[in-house]
């Protein structure tokens, strides 16, 4: 089979939900010049967007998503008649990790045998919980909005507020919604990252997203050395620009992951430690939370709806944990 007509195509691929592939396949299309993609939605050529932030998200540029209830063939088909340089993100139609990471080298060999290359983007350890703290949202300060946090908490745990009467105020406060969401995440619990790709991937390439996102022209001009496409020097600058941008409101969510267990250790330690860099809102104070009561057996004052941006007043707010019917998820307690 001629793999010839399919060479202007390249496909992304994420070990999680929503990191940052919208803005790579933007990247490439501004990069090299390129004002149209055939789009699959709308079954013609869609604009590439100038700019394709809309609150530092990159929602603006609408990728070509394929799932497996769909034939990978008819896709290609589509989307190689048009003269551009095109893309596919394979978006596995699933809300399980694992499952995610099976469908996802699945489709990394699927589309091998047409001669595609795929760029993976992968995270580390804790990173594991960027899509639940960040989400699609294009409203970078949801997570400041009550309704909007139980919305994303039901979407995540469809029985989140089966347990009324568990909660002093019936899950009308902060504080009631954080402890329920410690109660459910479980940040060790997936443990597919780095093997989201298959063996002896030669049309794979693993992008960390952390490194994308703190040496962004490193990482482009990698890619496109990888792709081999050629790309426009005179755009780059402009192109940091943007990234410049984008990454600044996404650095925050990296960190938070990268630091979680110290911040922890500061907490029950009372050592001082400024939080203002990791942007701290009620998603991170319930993970925080969760390892307090689980590895620590420690809780919150019922009074304390938002937490201290310093981990020395946080302590101030310790309580013994005595809430009932806690699991015993962690060796260590």
């Amino acid at each position: 089979m001629s793999t010839n007509r399919f060479n202007k195509i390249f496909a992304t691929t994420c070990d999680q939900y929503n990191l940052g592939t919208a803005f790579l396949i933007w990247s490439i299309h501004y990069l090299i010049d390129q004002q149209q993609f055939y789009s699959l939605k709308t079954g013609k050529n869609e604009l590439v967007p100038n700019n394709p932030l809309l609150n530092g998200t990159a929602h603006k540029m609408r990728p070509n998503r394929y799932r497996f209830s769909l034939n990978l063939k008819d896709i290609l088909d589509k989307v190689s008649t048009s003269n551009y340089i095109n893309h596919i993100r394979f978006f596995p139609d699933t809300k399980n990790l694992d499952q995610y990471a099976v469908e996802n080298i699945k489709f990394q060999r699927d589309i091998e045998k047409y001669g595609i290359k795929v760029l993976n983007i992968t995270s580390n350890k804790l990173q594991t919980l960027l899509p639940f703290l960040r989400a699609h949202y294009e409203d970078l300060n949801w997570q400041n909005n009550f309704e909007a946090v139980k919305k994303h908490c039901v979407h995540y745990w469809p029985n989140f507020f089966s347990n009324l009467e568990i909660f002093p105020s019936k899950l009308n406060n902060w504080h009631d919604i954080r402890e329920n969401i410690a109660f459910h995440i479980r940040p060790f619990e997936n443990k597919i990252l780095n093997n989201t790709t298959h063996k002896n991937p030669t049309n794979v390439l693993i992008i960390q997203f952390q490194d994308f996102l703190f040496d962004g022209r490193q990482e482009i001009l990698k890619i496109f050395d990888f792709l081999k496409f050629e790309y426009k020097k005179e755009k780059i600058k402009n192109w940091s620009t943007i990234h410049k941008k984008w990454s600044k409101n996404l650095k925050n969510y990296v960190l938070f992951c990268n630091d979680l267990e110290l911040i922890v250790s500061n907490i029950i330690k009372n050592k001082k430690m400024d939080l203002k860099k990791y942007k701290i809102n009620i998603l991170k104070e319930a993970v925080i939370l969760h390892l307090l009561m689980f590895k620590y057996n420690y809780n919150f004052k019922t009074n304390s709806d938002r937490l201290p941006n310093c981990t020395s007043e946080i302590y101030k707010l310790l309580i013994k944990n005595n809430r009932t019917g806690i699991e015993k998820i962690y060796d260590n307690q």
